[in-house]
């Protein structure tokens, strides 16, 4: 029965999910209360985005033992996407005080500090998982994930992870939101494809394919990095940039009162009203060709 465990682990890490549901499904009709067997569905129904199975199924978990670490975790993330982030953090907390020397539940713990916004208290826990068990593919492109959304330093930590499982979706996804920065569109959509062979109801990866072939036209190319440009921003920042720009304006319109032109001044005024037009709706208008390409590649493609 272990050996059809790892199995499943197995299958799950290298993200074929189908095949990990399949064995655990097997392992269940022979031990119904399999707890690693029902982790393993757990964590299925958590990349699939599917909170309310995977919370049904954690439940179930802690019915059969409420003090298990990994049920706890799991019940945490299950309600971390349900969107209650503090009942998820609770969770995680009381499964790493049950079990410090797991280095799983200090992983879970991290990107649950990361959701909240708590980065020192992620980097921390990133790094004691990291301690605990160095050459995790999982941990490593975890934190990979996390110093690049945050502009920390990967160190090797990407590298790394994908010479231990190359296969790694999370992997591959940040290499491909490298290359999409780097302006290499064509790696960007390789690496979108690989994921969506293995698993075509990726959402994220569907993103990835969707952005790198709209980055073709030089326009959107422009829009998209001054929006990740944007949603970097903190909010102090956010605010200062606002005021500058306002400021600017009324001092470029001043000095063009003075030297400039009737015409000229009113081309800047007309140009800095549609700019300031576009910024309003341009979230709206990148979401909606974004979400005409998703549509595209999920009715065309064949992965």
């Amino acid at each position: 029965m272990q050996g059809s465990i790892n199995t499943a682990n197995a299958l799950l890490e290298a993200g074929n999910l189908s095949g990990a549901k399949r064995e655990a499904e097997n392992i269940l009709g022979e031990e119904p209360e399999n707890t690693e067997a029902l982790a393993i569905l757990a964590k299925i129904h958590l990349r699939k985005e599917q909170p309310e199975d995977a919370l049904a199924i954690t439940r179930q978990m802690l019915a059969i033992d409420s003090n298990d670490p990994h049920s706890l975790i799991l019940y945490g993330s299950a309600w971390g996407q349900l969107g209650n982030t503090l009942v998820a953090l609770e969770a995680c907390t009381k499964a790493v005080e049950t079990s410090p020397e797991d280095p799983e539940l200090h992983f879970m713990l991290a990107l649950y500090h990361e959701a909240l916004g708590q980065n020192k208290k992620a980097e921390a826990r990133f790094q004691q998982a990291l301690t605990l068990d160095p050459d995790n593919a999982e941990f490593l492109a975890g934190f990979a994930d996390f110093a690049y959304k945050t502009g920390r330093p990967m160190g090797e930590a990407l590298q790394r992870a994908a010479m231990l499982n190359p296969e790694n979706q999370q992997v591959q996804l940040l290499f491909g939101e490298i290359a999409l920065d780097r302006g290499d569109f064509e790696e960007a959509a390789d690496r979108a494809l690989f994921i969506l062979h293995q698993d075509r109801d990726d959402k994220e990866a569907v993103s990835l394919l969707a952005r790198a072939r709209a980055n073709k036209n030089p326009l959107l190319w422009i829009w998209l990095r001054w929006d990740r440009f944007w949603r970097s921003m903190t909010g102090p920042a956010k605010f200062a940039c606002i005021v500058s720009l306002i400021l600017g304006f009324f001092l470029i319109r001043y000095v063009l009162m003075i030297i400039a032109p009737l015409w000229l001044h009113n081309l800047f005024i007309g140009a800095s009203l549609l700019i300031a037009g576009l910024m309003a709706i341009g979230d709206t208008l990148l979401e909606i060709i974004l979400d005409r390409e998703k549509k595209q590649i999920i009715l065309k493609d064949d992965f």
